[in-house]
Order: C-alpha cells, then structure tokens, then sequence
C-alpha cells in the first residue's frame, strides 16, 4: 500500500474512535475502500494501538503486514541467496558486474533468487553496511596522494636550528586501504615527483589513475576551460602510463581517502615523532619506513584484516608492472624560440641547438647533469647542465662560423695541450711572435686542420713537435713539411738529421732547375778548399 505513514496512523487512530469509514476517508481525503484496507490490516495487528503508533514508521508497518523487514543474513525460505559480504567484496574486483555473480550463484544455487531480487537485495545490504563502504573502489584501480599538513622539522646538529621543515607526503590504495608515506625537503616539483617515484617502487606497480590535489606542482589550472596540468608532472604520468584526475577546487570529497590518510598518518606515525628530534631527512625517512610497516599490518577487532594482506589479495594483482626503468626527475620547458644566434636560454644560461634549427619552437629538458633539446619529441641538442653561461658546441655553428671560431688563439692552445707537452710548448711559442702573428696564426690552424682531416694519432703529433724542438724549427712552412713527409718518424733515433734528410724536410715537392740544394754548396765548398 502506497500510502503516507501519517496518514495510516491518523486513520488508525479514528479507526480506534469507531468512526465509519466514510467519515474517516472524507476527513482525511482518501477513498474509502483505502479506509477498509487499513481496518483490516489493524483488525489482524497483535498489538495495542499505544504500542502500534509508538514505533517507527518502518516497525509500524511491518506490524501491519505493510512490509516485512530486510534481514541481509537471514536465509530466504523458499528461495536461497547469496552470501552477500562476498558479493559486496567480489564487487570491488575490474569490470565485475552483478550479472556475472548472479550466474555464478545460480550456477551452484538453480533455485536461488532471480536477477532482479538479486539487484535489489543487494542494493537493500549496501545500506546496512557503513557508510564508508558505500562507496566503491575497483582493485588497481585508482591512488588518492596528499601532502600532510602538520610538518616534521629538521635540525642542523651543530647549531642546533631548524635547517628545513620536512613535508610528509601521503598515498592510499583506496580499494585495499594500503598506505604509503615519505618525507622531502618541499612541495616543489622536484620533491613531488621523486615522492611519485619511490611511491610506485613502494607498491610495485601501477594502478590506473592517480587523484591528486591541485598544488601547483601537479595542477597549472583546473576551471571551467579546461585542466591544464605541470609539463614535467604529465611527462612522469606518461613515462608510468598513468591517468592523472585533478580533484575539483574546494571539493574534499573528490579524494576522501586521501584526505583519510592524512589523519591516520598524523595521528598514527607524525604524533609519536612529536619530542624527537632529526638531523637529516634519510634519518627520518628510515623511522617512517619502520612505522609504516606497522601501520599496514596492523589488525583490529573491527578489521582482523591486516591493511597489507588486504592489498595483496585486492590491489597487488591487478596493479600494471612498472617499467623497465624509474623516471628521471626533471624540469621541462616548452616552446623556446631559437635565436638569429642559434640558442635557447634556459634558466641562466645559453644552450646552443644546430643552426638550421633558426626561428622554431623546441622544448629544453633539464635532467641532472644535463639538458636535452627536443624538437616535435625529437632529441636535436645535448649539452652539461651549467648554472651561468653558455654552451656552445661547434657542431650546431654553420662552417663559416666554425672556420672562424677556430682561429681563435685560445681554441689552438687548448688543442696542443689536449695533445702533449711538445704541441703546446712549440705553438706558443710561435703565437708570442707578434710580427708574423696573424700570418702563423692562420698556417697553424691549417696545420691541425690537416691532422684532424688524416686522423693523426696524438702520439705522432707529439713526437712531431719534439722533432721540431730539437731542429729548432721556427718556420710554419717548415713544420708542415715535417708532418707532411712524416721526417720525424724517420730519424726518431738520431739527435740532429744529415744534411740530406735536411733538404727532405725543406725542400719543395717540386723540384725545380733554379733550386740547386746543399749539394751544390757543398761542392763549391770542396774546389774552394782545394
């Protein structure tokens, strides 16, 4: 009978006066044969009228045959039905559905209840279960994180001041209730992902979303244009294949359980730390490591269950493997135009990108030691991180550029010492000669452009130039010549060459009629002897 329970009991009541029941239906605008359903159901009643309007609507109608009351664990009669704390449990698994348990049990029970009883029996458990229950969480499916609010202060421990105050980060597997927690320097994107990092080593794989709050670490902005989420936060999401799901501004809700874990963690770990006292950060990361492991396995009256066994029958199984390697943190900066000189700057310094490159957008990545140059995801630079300055690498120079780069003094100086001893002892002292300056300059370069062309051995150059030292050789000419013919390997055991090794050294590739050579002197000086 759908009929309000004030009315049922205001008729009961002039039921219970002998009003008729046209009198009663027309006080109270119902039909009279609604009057007459409602006498007989009171006439069939075992209790008083006192006692029948004093309970609750719902035992009111029960007593009146209106509705019998649900009990999830009594046993129907006539038709069986489920154990439905393994409904509710199965119902927490990826892509279960209460159709497949429906012919699952009527597999083992034919006679048991039909689908639509089954649904709506378990729709009627699900309200006499707790609150927190209500909501439904799938295996692997989802981590809330957090930071705490409370901070842990970390001390220098010869002054004796507070250096930093350390940020408990905090995560959950909401579907098992497993938690993990660690301590960084600060909220910055740095920390954020190295936390996201040593979280996933922690579970040993991934689940499928990840619910964060919206710090700007993880979250540019989220309105009603659109999530705009950190460059580096949405590298590290796609280097674990993981959603990332901002929770909306001001709406706790979004990640109950992570706002959960919070208090547990505050309350359960942060409140025994209170009074003592930390000197760095791996010392405090080892105490909540300890306290973590009894956080997780430990068991209650209420939950005999441990935290830890439940996420290794929940969420462990159905987590996606990590991938081969950890993600390197890092910073990444999007759409740096190449300047008219070939460079980007990133932070404080120039990093130089090929030439060709002129004009376009290219994104800069920051990891460690080094920074990388893209192009439409396309690695087009690599360069040593430094703090202030620039990085200019030959090889992104167009050749024009490279020829004059390299005339430089302190470029060829730099080369004859990455060379030996010899190399650098013979080219400066040709570049202290400041009246063939320009002129040895400009031969030298040709010299070690030769050397590089033909591969040379640095070994053979050096032992070139000391073959030059002991000759005293001066000339750049000369000292060409002596790398060209390869003299220095010749007479590497003799102290000063013979006067015929000599004119191989000098003498041109060419002869030529007007040269006469030492020979010719030499002859000259015998008939003048004689």
């Amino acid at each position: 009978m759908k009929i309000d329970n004030k009315i049922i009991r205001a008729a009961i009541r002039q039921i219970d006066q002998d009003l008729s029941n046209r009198a009663i239906a027309l006080h109270l605008s119902i039909s009279p044969t609604t009057v007459a359903k409602i006498r007989k159901l009171y006439s069939g009643c075992i209790v008083d009228i006192d006692e029948l309007l004093t309970v609750s609507d719902i035992e009111m109608r029960r007593l009146l045959g209106l509705e019998k009351a649900y009990n999830p664990h009594k046993i129907n009669p006539v038709k069986p039905h489920p154990d439905w704390t393994y409904i509710d449990q199965e119902m927490t698994r990826p892509d279960m559905t209460l159709e497949l348990l429906w012919q699952e049990f009527k597999k083992t029970h034919p006679d048991g209840i039909g689908y639509s009883q089954f649904c709506e029996q378990y729709r009627k458990y699900k309200k006499t279960v707790r609150p927190s229950k209500r909501q439904v969480y799938k295996a692997g499916d989802m981590v809330q994180v957090d930071f705490c609010g409370r901070t842990v202060p970390i001390y220098d421990e010869k002054m004796g001041k507070i250096m930093i105050n350390a940020q408990i980060f905090v995560a959950i597997l909401p579907a098992s209730g497993y938690i993990y927690c660690t301590a960084v320097a600060s909220q910055k994107i740095d920390d954020w992902q190295l936390c996201h990092i040593r979280m996933f080593e922690f579970f040993g794989g991934v689940p499928l979303k990840l619910v964060t709050d919206n710090l700007k670490s993880a979250v540019i902005s989220n309105n009603k244009t659109g999530i705009r989420l950190n460059a580096s936060y949405s590298e590290l999401a796609d280097h674990y294949n993981i959603i990332i799901l901002p929770s909306r501004p001001r709406k706790p809700q979004d990640k109950s359980m992570a706002e959960l874990v919070v208090r547990i963690v505050q309350m359960g770990i942060l409140a025994k730390l209170r009074n003592r006292k930390f000197f760095d950060l791996d010392e405090l990361n080892q105490v909540l490591k300890e306290e973590l492991v009894i956080l997780n396995t430990k068991t209650t009256r209420r939950y005999p269950e441990s935290r830890y066994v439940s996420f290794t029958k929940t969420d462990e199984p159905f987590l996606n493997p990590l991938p081969a390697a950890p993600y390197e943190v890092c910073h990444w900066t999007y759409g740096l135009k190449v300047s008219e000189f070939y460079t980007i700057t990133v932070g404080d310094s120039n990093y130089s990108v090929p030439y060709q490159f002129i004009g376009q957008r290219v994104d800069a990545k920051v990891a460690g030691n080094k920074v990388l140059i893209y192009l439409n995801r396309e690695l087009i630079a690599e360069h040593p991180y430094i703090a202030l300055g620039n990085s200019i690498l030959t090889e992104h120079m167009p050749r024009n550029h490279q020829l004059q780069d390299e005339m430089q003094p302190d470029r060829l100086m730099a080369w004859a010492k990455s060379i030996g001893s010899q190399a650098a002892a013979v080219i400066q002292k040709l570049l202290n000669n400041k009246t063939g300056y320009a002129n040895n300059l400009r031969k030298l370069n040709q010299l070690k452009r030769y050397l590089l062309e033909h591969k040379v051995p640095n070994i053979q150059i050096e032992q070139g130039f000391d073959y030059v030292q002991r000759l005293n050789i001066c000339a750049v000419d000369r000292i060409i010549s002596v790398f060209k013919n390869k003299v220095y390997q010749k007479n590497e055991h003799l102290l000063m060459p013979s006067m015929e090794e000599l004119d191989v050294v000098f003498a041109p590739k060419q002869p030529h009629e007007n040269i006469r050579g030492s020979s010719y002197y030499a002859n000259k000086l015998n008939q003048i002897a004689i």
